[in-house]
């Protein structure tokens, strides 16, 4: 059986809408409230607001700025301009706040690691130094061909 030009296949994830939580399945298409829909022709997308006399005065102003829903009017909670319920709005938010403090938990112990490193660097270079500061002193007091004779007399004892 072929299905028509346009048709998801149901066996891979649903790429038209953006979706960051990766713990469930990714909504279909065929969901309504889960939609997008077209940008409103309000005053400054493109249209031009329409005269106050072309509209029937019965009718919802489309053109008014951030309408409430009206399963959300009046409550004060969830999203302005969403169809969705103020619980599935706020059900949302918190997994999306849960998810965001776990990123920046991660990203502390990182930091921390990475300080760790860099202490640990500091402590190489510190160590350098005073290597440093001791091959000068034995230079200055045995002269260099004394620093040369004393080196390979330690390589010759550790086995290189």
């Amino acid at each position: 059986m072929t299905e028509p030009p346009g048709t998801p296949d149901p066996g891979l994830p649903n790429t038209d809408m953006p979706n960051t939580d990766r713990s469930g399945p990714r909504p279909q298409v065929s969901d309504p409230s889960r939609r997008a829909g077209p940008v409103p022709n309000t005053p400054g997308h493109g249209a031009p607001a329409p005269e106050r006399g072309d509209r029937d005065e019965g009718a919802p102003d489309m053109f008014a700025r951030n309408p409430v829903a009206p399963d959300m009017a009046g409550s004060g909670a969830g999203m302005q301009g969403s169809a969705r319920p103020a619980s599935a709005a706020s059900t949302s938010l918190d997994r999306d706040i849960g998810r965001l403090e776990g990123r920046v938990d991660s990203l502390e112990r990182a930091v921390e690691r990475l300080e760790n490193s860099v202490n640990g660097l500091l402590r190489i270079i510190d160590f350098a130094k005073n290597g440093i500061r001791l091959v000068y002193a034995a230079i200055g007091l045995i002269g260099v061909d004394g620093v040369v004779r004393a080196v390979s007399v330690l390589a010759h004892l550790s086995g290189h």
